[in-house]
């Protein structure tokens, strides 16, 4: 299965979104985005709950835990 990283650039492309733009839309700078992605910082969960939601995928999905994207629990 895929991991956070591979999960977040996947998503990223699917939404056509910049690291910038993401940045952005969680309130931090690009290169401390950049950091987490690749691992250089903690990965914290709030900031995955906040990924999950832009990407409207779930937060298990979005960490590789599972291959189903949704994020209904029905």
């Amino acid at each position: 299965m895929a991991n956070f990283q591979e999960r977040f650039n996947k998503l990223k492309v699917e939404n056509n979104l910049s690291l910038e733009d993401i940045a952005k839309k969680i309130n931090l700078t690009k290169s401390s985005l950049s950091r987490i992605i690749n691992g250089k910082s903690p990965l914290r969960y709030d900031l995955v709950v906040s990924l999950a939601s832009i990407f409207d995928v779930s937060i298990s999905y979005l960490i590789g835990e599972s291959n189903s994207k949704s994020n209904k629990t029905c």
